[in-house]
């Protein structure tokens, strides 16, 4: 199962916010949480995501060199959305 399958069962599995499945994501692919990993890889994961929000969500204060930007709540309220959808497309 790849990285992107698994990450999409624990989504299903546990209904974690965006802001922890990105984190799970960098942990299960043993890499840096960076900006290449959110857009190129979570959007991979999560294809519905459309590219123009996933690069509005690179403001996010865990990716923001000085820890300034968008909370945790911000970026679960962008994505939250696209990934349930993405999910409950694939039913």
């Amino acid at each position: 199962m790849s990285a992107f399958e698994r990450i999409r069962k624990h989504a299903r599995e546990t209904g974690d916010p965006p802001h922890v499945l990105v984190q799970v994501l960098a942990e299960m692919l043993d890499t840096k949480l960076d900006g290449g990993l959110l857009v190129g890889v979570f959007g991979r994961a999560f294809p519905g995501i459309p590219l123009e929000v996933a690069l509005e969500a690179l403001v996010w204060h865990r990716l923001a060199p000085d820890g300034n930007g968008m909370s945790d709540a911000e970026f679960d309220a962008l994505l939250g959305k696209w990934i349930a959808d993405d999910l409950a497309n694939e039913e």
